[in-house]
């Protein structure tokens, strides 16, 4: 089984990601919160997390930050989500530690 997480300050967008995914290989959970989204981390080793830069307490740069330099999910993968792709979101994105961003 493949854990995931999909994060977005809009439940429903979070909702409609992890619908793309479905998948009777994968285990999907949705986050609007970086806190959330860390606890289940802890709880449920993730393969893979799905983050807005956009997240209700948190951005989602600080969530990868805090993810990457936790020993027990440096190897999760992060996919970050911006609605605006810049130079600098790209950057930015790229220091945070994330794997890939779109």
């Amino acid at each position: 089984m493949f854990n995931i997480i999909v994060a977005d300050s809009t439940h429903a967008t979070a909702e409609l990601i992890a619908n793309c995914l479905n998948n009777s290989d994968y285990n999907i959970m949705t986050s609007d919160s970086g806190a959330n989204v860390l606890a289940k981390c802890k709880m449920f080793n993730p393969d893979l997390v799905i983050s807005s830069v956009e997240l209700t307490d948190m951005s989602g740069y600080d969530l990868c930050k805090t993810i990457k330099r936790t020993e027990s999910l440096m190897d999760c993968l992060v996919l970050l989500i911006n609605s605006v792709e810049t130079r600098e979101t790209s950057i930015k994105s790229l220091e945070s530690g994330a794997d890939d961003f779109i």
